[in-house]
């Protein structure tokens, strides 16, 4: 035996006998051998532990107890060990192994004690098998690594911090779930992770695990990763223990995982592994039945005071009095109990065992104690515990399934979850391969635990069916690693989660975003509904379905889907009337809420159509009502089963979503057809209808719709205008167009005046009436459009026109007026250059009188040219007295003469209008001239007439105000005659004043006629005008009514008729307008102007209706055709 040598304090006569008897019922094995080598003794426990029957051992060399290979030694150190007998000396060496009797070898531990007996020295041998401890630390190590194995890979956060809040671990799911690094969340203190509004909770938790709590749901925290995005955790926390004492807190979340955690952990682990002690040294005492030391012999005692030499005689009760257990051991064994006890003192472990002498008679006379030093057995049994309880605690409190797996794949370990998951117990699992779970290989390809135990590696997020023990079909994933020990794969172990019904919601909201997207991309309504009942049946298994829809007399349901049902049912039910007894659709329907059928046969709704059911081996049926928005029900969906049951929960769901689809897709199909038909009425209202009209969403000024003459006003085609907003055709600033759409929107203003552009570029002005209605959810604005362009030009011409008459009839210079008449069209007509020439009192030339815009060079050019029939424009149109158009001066022949100059100046069209008095003279020519090829438009031939009436105007007004004052100078230079012819030539007063009277009414008719409209014969523009100021100045002594009369439609007789016939209408008008002690006048154009002096409104209104009636009866002809004039 390879021996640890200890020697005594100094040797102590004892008598061998009685030590043998000690011997004899101590628990431990002990061995006595001489200085010889020789075994002298050696108690029952001893023969036990080597093999040996009762005595085999007594005479037996000391080296048949030791390995063959160190027998030879062993000589030599026993006899240095009797050497060092003036001393004691004890200890203990690693590495020491005993062989049994059958030659197999186990490791010990030795403790020697040389004693002196009678018989002379002897070495007492305290032997301690370590397999029991070896095993121990082998369990250690083997549930370190499964505990290792779960932390590492599992898919929930493992997690601990001090109470500080400071993190001491987090495991690898952890750091992928909060987006830190190791170092990082070294760093970080939980209150940074959790939620302010929840730290408050998990303090709450550990305060309450601290102060007993042994058991706590899981809680809810929101928590925050690096970058600050949220993180729900549920959490599952306990505190941790250490010698006695709080010092953490361990918890476990839902998805997170820290590899801190899990290498503290390891580290931790490794300590405990490490702290288990290489030897446990024992101690030997025997005590009187007073209790008092009679023997006291070991290192155990020394360790606590208790010296061999000094402890024989002294209370042994009083000596432990610091240690009730130890004194309740020493009194139970003197009563003659055999007591054995585990006892913790001054930090040391003793495994202390009490056993009672009895002497003659039974009493008892005395107790023999063994204790041994098992501290750090007992250290590394509670590190074990500690390690068993935190693998039991992680597996118990996570919800997913943990197991672990032999080579052969047979479950070596399962927590809770597995139980659950497969409905087998623990016992049913444990040395049951995995495959019994598994469907069909063929159908689910290789399991992740044979893909494992084949190539050794790791699998993550793998997906496999299995059928539990009631034959439940349900859906795993799992991640399993290899357990490797020594380099070889022992096995696997891993975490499984049941994701039948995340796969199943999945799928169901697949199917309903495809259903969705039917009845958005605008799929009938018997697709959509057929694709819902097949939905229900590919996920209820073994369950039909059909549609019903409740028909518009509300009692009538029509069939409207049944994917797998036969054809003969589907004809059976079509037309079932509802009511409170007619099966469970018509009862669904009538009621308004779900209706289940558990049996058919015996349900006394299906009397009618139980038959049926029956025949088509239907015995279950679950009906939901399809509810509209506002609750009416629309149809139902029924569910049927072929054998008697209950709806299954998990199908709720999948029913709802079903019924919810079926209710959007009748509604949708429902409002389509009223839309349709409304579409129809709106259409037919809204194309037909003349007037412009355009529909405006007013919060984006977006274009809704445009009719077919708004398209034709615009010049878009209806989808370009549908594309466009209201910024696109009005002028007004962006802000300003909103505001106004929003007036109109909110009622406050539904009549506006705009400009708006078309798609020529043209700008027209327009005048909107707006009214806001509701389509559905949104607010739009109709907008019915008129074009008043040419009434705003009108007005604006007219606006001139009146100007420009009041000027000539204010007397203003020609030059004034002519100037003003140019500048006034070339407003109107833009990029236009007008010009006036006057024809010379020969009326052979043509005279420059006005051309602001025109080159001067040019116009010094053309000024004094002859007329003729091709001479440009102006001298052909005075030459004609008809207007020319040249559209394209570069390549007509009536400017060959002009064309160089033109051109030359930029001019390349020409139209020139001859300036006639009222008997048909030329007065000059009113030209327009443009930089670009053009014709006139029908807007330049109103503006072109205008313009040379008032140029004709103004031209006659100058000359019969020259003529006027010539004539007025020749009669006053006549009448001056005739007076110093009076002085002279003594006429008598009768013919002087014949003359005089003559010269007066002469005088008179000259300024009558200058008042007079040579046309109509009534008074015209200046006299009119003069008669009005005059009559509105009178008012204020008594009444007075005015008639302002507009010929409509007299430049239609003009171009139909020809102007003779015009002129003729403006005579008859002013025919029918005179009545006796009425002032007519001719305003303008197409315009007269009736003065009643002292009419009130009964007699203008007579006035008006006898003038009117006057003129229905008047009918003018053609005098060509003879054709009548309307």
């Amino acid at each position: 035996m390879s021996e640890n040598p200890g020697a005594s304090g100094g040797p102590r006569a004892a008598s061998l006998q009685s030590l043998l008897g000690v011997m004899e019922a101590l628990p431990d094995a002990l061995v006595i051998s001489d200085q010889d080598g020789r075994i002298v003794a050696a108690n029952p426990a001893a023969e036990e532990m080597f093999g040996y029957g009762r005595g085999e051992l007594d005479g037996q060399p000391i080296e048949v107890l030791l390995p063959e290979r160190i027998r030879g030694l062993h000589p030599g150190h026993r006899a240095e060990y009797y050497t060092r007998l003036d001393r004691r000396w004890m200890g203990s060496r690693a590495g020491l192994f005993a062989v049994r009797r059958d030659g197999t070898e186990f490791a010990i531990d030795l403790t020697l004690n040389a004693l002196q007996t009678d018989e002379g020295s002897v070495v007492l041998a305290g032997v301690h098998d370590l397999s029991k401890r070896t095993h121990i630390e082998e369990a250690l190590r083997a549930s370190e690594e499964s505990y290792r194995e779960l932390f590492e890979g599992a898919n929930d956060i493992i997690y601990t911090h001090d109470f500080e809040g400071n993190f001491t671990a987090v495991n690898p799911a952890g750091l992928r779930a909060f987006g830190y690094s190791i170092d990082e969340l070294g760093r970080v203190n939980i209150a940074e992770i959790v939620d302010p509004r929840y730290i408050s909770r998990a303090r709450d938790e550990v305060v309450s695990k601290l102060k007993g709590a042994t058991e706590s749901e899981p809680y809810e925290l929101l928590t925050h990763t690096k970058k600050g995005a949220e993180v729900w955790v549920e959490v599952s926390t306990r505190v941790i223990m250490e010698g006695g004492r709080a010092v953490g807190v361990q918890g476990i979340a839902r998805d997170i995982t820290d590899r801190k955690r899990a290498e503290e952990a390891a580290r931790e682990s490794e300590a405990r592994l490490h702290a288990v002690a290489a030897n446990a040294p024992i101690a030997i005492a025997e005590i009187d039945g007073e209790g008092a030391f009679m023997l006291a012999e070991g290192l155990v005692l020394e360790r606590f005071g208790l010296k061999a030499e000094d402890g024989v005689g002294r209370s042994a009760l009083r000596w432990f009095k610091d240690y009730p257990q130890v004194v309740d051991h020493i009194r139970r064994s003197l009563k003659g109990e055999t007591v054995h006890g585990v006892v913790e003192m001054q930090g040391f472990v003793l495994d202390m065992c009490w056993t009672p002498r009895f002497g003659e008679g039974g009493a008892v006379t005395g107790v023999v104690m063994l204790a041994t030093d098992v501290t750090e057995r007992a250290r590394a049994e509670e590190a074990l515990r500690s390690a068993s309880e935190f693998r039991d605690l992680v597996m118990e409190s996570t919800t997913d399934a943990i197991a672990a797996f032999d080579t052969e794949g047979k479950f070596t370990l399962v927590n809770r979850r597995v139980e659950e998951l497969t409905g087998f117990s623990a016992e049913e699992l444990i040395g049951s391969p995995f495959e019994m779970l598994r469907i069909s290989e063929e159908t689910n390809g290789p399991s992740a635990l044979t893909m494992l135990l084949r190539d050794g590696c790791a699998v993550s997020g793998h997906e496999s069916e299995i059928r539990r023990k009631d034959g439940e079909r349900r859906v795993i994933r799992s991640n399993l690693g290899p357990i490797v020990k020594d380099g070889a794969v022992v096995g696997a172990a891993g975490i499984a989660a049941d994701v039948t019904e995340e796969l199943r919601a999945e799928r169901l909201l697949a199917s309903q975003k495809l259903l969705l997207e039917m009845i958005a991309t605008g799929a009938s309504l018997p697709d959509v509904l057929d694709a819902v009942a097949r939905t229900v049946e590919q996920q209820a298994d073994g369950l039909k379905c059909s549609i019903l829809l409740l028909a518009d007399d509300g009692r009538t349901l029509r069939s409207g889907a049944n994917s797998g049902l036969p054809m003969a049912f589907f004809e059976a039910i079509d037309g079932m009337q509802t009511g409170p007894d007619a099966g469970a659709c018509g009862a669904a329907a009538y009621l308004g809420t779900e209706v289940v059928t558990v049996d058919a046969e015996t349900d006394p709704r299906c009397a009618g159509c139980r038959d049926l059911l029956t025949a088509h081996g239907l015995r279950s049926v679950w009906s939901t009502p399809i509810l509209a928005g506002d609750r009416t029900v629309l149809g139902t969906v029924a569910i049927y089963g072929p054998r008697p049951g209950a709806p299954d929960p998990r199908h709720r769901p999948l029913v709802e979503v079903a019924t919810d689809i079926a209710g959007l897709a009748i509604e949708r199909s429902r409002t389509e057809r009223a839309l349709r038909l409304s579409e129809a009425q709106y259409r037919n209202i809204f194309e037909r209808n003349s007037a412009i009209k355009l529909i405006v969403e007013p919060g984006t000024a977006s274009i809704v719709d445009a009719n077919s003459a708004a398209c034709a006003f615009y010049g878009y085609t209806r989808a370009e205008l549908t594309s466009m907003t209201a910024f696109d055709l009005n002028t007004l600033p962006r802000e300003r167009v909103m505001e106004e759409l929003a007036r109109a929107a909110g009622e406050e203003k539904n009549y506006f005046q705009f400009r708006h552009r078309l798609a020529s570029g043209e700008i027209r002005d327009i005048e909107i009436y707006a009214g806001p209605f509701d389509a559905g959810d949104r607010r739009l604005v109709c907008s019915i459009i008129h074009d008043i362009s040419e009434r705003k030009q009108s007005e604006a011409l007219l606006e001139s026109h009146r100007h420009l008459l009041e000027m000539i009839a204010s007397g203003a210079p020609l030059q004034d007026v002519l100037d003003r008449l140019v500048r006034t069209f070339e407003e109107h007509a833009p990029g236009a250059l007008c010009s006036v020439l006057v024809l010379d009192a020969g009326g052979t030339r043509l005279n420059h009188a006005s051309a602001p815009g025109l080159p001067p060079e040019y116009s010094r050019a053309i000024d004094g040219i002859e007329i003729g029939p091709v001479v440009g424009s102006c001298g052909t149109a005075a030459y004609r007295r008809e207007a020319v158009v040249v559209t394209d001066i570069e390549h007509d022949p009536l400017w060959a003469d002009f064309r160089d100059l033109a051109l030359g100046h930029g001019l390349r069209s020409c139209w020139s209008m001859p300036i006639l008095a009222t008997g048909g003279d030329v007065l000059g020519t009113f030209a327009i001239y443009y930089g670009e090829p053009r014709a006139p438009s029908e807007q330049d031939r109103v503006l072109i007439e205008m313009a040379t009436h008032v140029a004709g105007v103004a031209i006659a007004r100058q000359r019969s105000e020259q003529a006027l004052l010539s004539r007025n100078a020749e009669l006053e230079e006549l009448y001056g005659q005739l007076v110093r012819a009076h002085g002279a030539l003594a006429e008598s007063n009768d013919h002087l004043e014949e003359k005089s009277a003559l010269l007066q009414r002469a005088l008179d008719l000259e300024r009558e006629r200058g008042r007079i409209d040579t046309l109509t014969g009534s008074l015209n523009h200046a006299a009119i005008t003069e008669e009005l100021r005059q009559a509105i100045a009178d008012a204020d002594a008594g009444t007075v009514g005015i008639a302002m009369v507009d010929v409509d439609g007299l430049k239609v007789a003009n171009d139909t008729y020809g102007h003779q016939t015009g002129d003729d209408v403006l005579v008859s008008v002013a025919d029918a307008l005179r009545r006796d002690g009425v002032i007519v006048g001719r305003y303008g154009g197409d315009e007269f102007v009736a003065i009643l002096p002292g009419a009130d409104r009964a007699a203008a209104e007579g006035y008006r209706d006898e003038v009117l009636a006057s003129l229905a009866g008047a009918r003018l002809a053609d005098p060509q055709t003879g054709a009548q004039v309307p």
